[in-house]
């Protein structure tokens, strides 16, 4: 991925000089530097340069700043119009912070037979340093209000609830910067955008330097400097970058053609909005999400119900999986159609930021793993895993599990012996980045991973999985997906199934059913898994130990593939049924737990995601339906029990 372009800026503004890109227009900011505690000697220098120059307000709006001396943050600033100047709170920089929870501890909590130490931020086998463009530090800390108590701290709303837009709504204007320390501030609507000392971009409440509440922010924790410095660029891309290296730490991939851009505040759906054009006649460029719009208040339940909201124990010990995808570059989600766009807008799933309210959101829906198609080492999809999901600061409430997924496309014969070479060394990749990370997925002391398409591999020998686990020196638990249709129907007849009465593998699953060839005219997802994969289910369920899928629906990009919508009844009696299937006579009880794949989180292109929608299409309703069902348990475990 290369490095977005470089801010374009003067020299007064890479000093802290505010740049007018509005051709003179009035500003209604207040922009303040908060300084980090530095020697006496400054401390003194600046008391002495330190001015304050009261001019007349302009249609009651105002500018402030502080003049600090040239040794200090960003060579200091122009002393600005403003009636008044406010004391600014200092920032300090806090004591040395320990490891987060994305770090994880120096010795793992990882069941035995896996090594007991780990790296303390990236997973090892990564370059050590990711592309400039990605962010490479870790979160230090956890903000005061992110992100589950935000709906507790939303600034005021205007009054009336509509507004139009006016100089009074600007934030920055092209070519401005916000320097480590600094913060612009809409005194009009009380919010401001404050550059934090670690690198973190934040629109919050408040016009004082204190964050009473955060809208949005960029998600990127770095080591504290006063030298990151975010831009509001001439193109409409906003970038952070350290000013002693140029080093990129985040970027909003928004990137426009020429034209005059400016950030303002949207009062009525709190959030940044950049737009291109002029004040009188906008046209909006790109916009961030807001925390109140993805953490939607809890409707007022009946007495004694219980909040779906709240994770319950489970009633059972099914596992919930669900498949997500890592792939999606944040404002471009261009290269297919959407049947509809994500509540969290066009993300990046690069974001700690994104990861971690996924996280929330899979926890509110009981989901306990994540299932990461895993399509090579340095892939975009891993690179994107290690830098959103890795950092996320609630990894530790998920497990996650790898996905196999190279020989997704061609067939893989192991007579050729570079298949299993292939095979095997993907495999240690997979072991040296992920297996000794807490949140991997064990089950019986054993790490689990998903093999994509088993089905297209021919030749392939049971044996042949003792030769990986040698290699990799652990008892890994593979589970093929090879149930299909045709010649994958039945066990005695597919590739990889069972042969000479033993399975080829130990464990078998399913990632997705669909085929148009079975599809009937006005099929939804329910009537088509029903009539069409519940067969296959069953026989499977009866010869192996098998694991199910489930899909609230399919609704795919490419016209030639027929829909299957879905409801909320269907996706229950999916749940309940494909929960419920046989074991062989001769399973022991308790040998696996029960698993049950979602197809899928967010796989947008397929139109088979239960993530929530911004249209409101579902919302929340296939994740709280989701979280009932395995609060509840299956009916079938009920009747047994």
């Amino acid at each position: 991925m290369s490095e977005p372009a470089l801010p374009v800026t003067d020299k007064a503004a890479e000093t802290g000089g505010i740049k007018d890109g509005s051709g003179g227009a009035p500003q209604s900011r207040r922009r303040v530097h908060a300084a980090a505690a530095i020697a006496v000697a400054c401390l003194v220098a600046i008391l002495i340069v330190s001015i304050a120059v009261p001019v007349s307000n302009n249609n009651n709006k105002k500018k402030s700043s502080v003049a600090l001396d040239k040794g200090s943050i960003g060579g200091g600033l122009e002393v600005s119009s403003s009636p008044t100047i406010k004391p600014v709170p200092s920032a300090t920089p806090s004591a040395s912070p320990t490891a987060s929870p994305s770090q994880g501890p120096t010795t793992s909590a990882s069941p035995s037979g896996v090594p007991s130490t780990h790296p303390s931020s990236a997973p090892s086998g990564k370059p050590s340093s990711a592309p400039s463009s990605a962010p490479t530090g870790s979160p230090t800390s956890m903000p005061s209000a992110f992100p589950t108590s935000i709906s507790d701290k939303i600034c005021d709303p205007p009054e009336p609830p509509s507004y139009t837009l006016t100089d009074a709504n600007v934030m920055l204007w092209a070519n401005e910067n916000v320097f480590g320390g600094e913060y612009v501030a809409s005194e009009e609507f009380g919010v401001q955008l404050k550059q934090e000392l670690d690198g973190n971009l934040v629109l919050c409440c408040g016009t004082d330097g204190e964050c009473q509440g955060k809208l949005w922010e960029t998600g990127y924790h770095g080591p504290e400097s006063d030298r990151y410095i975010s831009s509001m660029q001439g193109d409409g891309n906003f970038v952070t970058r350290h000013r002693d290296t140029n080093q990129v730490v985040w970027t909003a991939f928004h990137a426009g053609g020429g034209g005059n851009y400016f950030a303002a505040y949207d009062a009525n759906q709190k959030r940044l909005v950049v737009y291109k054009g002029s004040v009188a006649n906008p046209e909006v460029h790109w916009a961030t999400y807001s925390y109140h719009q993805t953490h939607p208040p809890t409707p007022p339940l009946p007495p004694n119900a219980a909040p779906s909201v709240s994770p319950a124990p489970a009633a059972s010990n099914l596992l919930i999986l669900a498949h997500y995808y890592s792939w999606y570059i944040r404002g471009d989600w261009s290269r297919h159609g959407y049947p509809t766009e994500p509540l969290l807008g066009k993300y990046g799933t690069d974001s700690p930021v994104t990861s971690e309210i996924h996280n929330e959101w899979a926890e509110r829906a009981g989901v306990d793993a994540w299932v990461l198609s895993w399509a090579g080492v340095d892939e975009m999809v891993e690179e994107h895993f290690s830098w959103g999901m890795l950092n996320a600061r609630n990894i530790d409430k998920m497990k996650f599990m790898m996905m196999y997924a190279v020989d997704s496309v061609d067939t893989a014969d192991f007579n050729d012996p570079y298949q299993l070479e292939k095979l095997i060394y993907n495999m240690k990749a997979i072991k040296d980045t992920y297996f000794h990370h807490p949140s991997y997925l064990y089950v019986n002391d054993r790490p689990v991973v998903g093999i994509y398409l088993t089905r297209k591999w021919v030749n392939f020998q049971s044996e042949m999985l003792d030769t990986v686990k040698e290699a990799l020196g652990y008892d890994v638990l593979f589970i093929a997906d090879e149930p299909y249709f045709s010649g994958q129907r039945r066990t005695d007849t597919a590739r990889n199934g069972v042969r000479d009465g033993k399975p080829v593998f130990e464990t078998y699953m399913t990632y997705n059913m669909y085929t148009d060839q079975f599809i009937n005219d006005g099929d939804t997802a329910e009537e088509f898994m029903m009539r069409e994969a519940l067969p296959i289910y069953e026989h499977w369920s009866n010869e192996t130990v098998f694991f199910p899928n489930v899909i609230p629906a399919y609704e795919d990009f490419r016209p030639q593939n027929p829909h299957l919508p879905g409801d909320i009844p269907g996706w229950r009696a999916q749940l309940e049924t494909f929960s419920c299937l046989p074991r062989p006579s001769w399973y022991k009880e308790g040998t696996y737990p029960d698993m049950l794949f979602v197809t899928s989180w967010n796989e947008w292109w397929e139109g088979t995601q239960i993530e929530p929608d911004l249209a409101n299409e579902y919302g929340f309703s296939w994740i709280d339906e989701l979280a009932d069902f395995k609060k509840q348990g299956p009916k079938c475990k009920q009747v047994n029990n």
